[in-house]
């Protein structure tokens, strides 16, 4: 999930954005798995902290820029998906996510 401000301890409006898995082949594989490894590369050095009761792996204020497909996930309406305190306020997703680029924060 990503919000509208990494830097307030709960914002106002978060979405849900997924990474997705790889197709077999076809000709957006190249683009959705730059994607996947850029995002796995950058979190490897990323602590992760821990939410009792969850199977989730959480981290807080990273600054990132995201592509991808906007999606309509009417089978998941706010609120619904995710575990309480971390869950999206809209309908909308972004997904698959087709590029991911990390931001230095300029403070």
């Amino acid at each position: 999930m990503i919000a509208d401000d990494y830097d307030r301890p709960m914002p106002e409006m978060t979405m849900t954005v997924e990474i997705s898995g790889l197709p077999q082949g076809g000709p957006y594989r190249e683009r959705l798995e730059e994607a996947r490894n850029s995002f796995e590369s950058h979190m490897e050095s990323v602590e992760a902290f821990e939410v009792e009761g969850t199977s989730y792996e959480f981290y807080e204020n990273i600054p990132v820029w995201v592509e991808g497909s906007l999606f309509f996930d009417v089978h998941h309406p706010p609120g619904s998906v995710g575990p309480t305190g971390f869950r999206s306020s809209t309908v909308w997703e972004i997904h698959p996510v087709t590029a991911v680029e990390f931001i230095d924060p300029v403070r």
